[in-house]
C-alpha cells in the first residue's frame, strides 16, 4: 500500500498482463527500456520474451479453477478488499 511499481513486477500485475490480449501487452513493453529491474530472488524480466512466457504460465494457474468456484473466490477477494478498505480508510471500500 502506498508504493507504486511497473506491472510485470508484482504478482498483482502480472496477473493484470495475463488477462490482456497479447498485442497490448506487447505495445506496453516494445523495447528493453520498458523494463525495470529489482532485487529479487528470481532472475528480473528484462525483455518481451521472458515476460510473455511468464505471462503464458500464469495464464494456465488461472485457468486451473473450475468455473464453478469462481462466486465463492470472488465473495472471498470483496472481503479482503472489504478488510482492507476499513484498515486504510476507516470503511467499506466502494462497489
Amino acid at each position: 500500500v502506498g508504493v507504486r511499481l511497473p506491472s510485470h513486477l508484482t504478482a498483482s500485475g502480472r496477473a493484470i498482463l495475463a488477462a490482456l490480449p497479447k498485442s497490448q501487452v506487447r505495445a506496453l513493453y516494445p523495447n528493453t527500456a520498458a523494463f525495470t529491474a529489482r532485487h529479487e530472488t528470481e532472475p528480473p524480466i528484462m525483455k518481451y520474451s521472458v515476460l510473455s512466457s511468464h505471462l503464458d504460465r500464469v495464464r494456465q494457474r488461472e485457468d486451473k479453477l473450475p468455473a464453478d468456484q469462481w462466486p465463492a473466490l470472488a465473495a472471498r477477494v470483496q472481503k479482503t478488499a472489504d478488510e482492507l478498505s476499513l484498515r486504510i480508510h476507516g470503511g467499506p471500500g466502494l462497489r
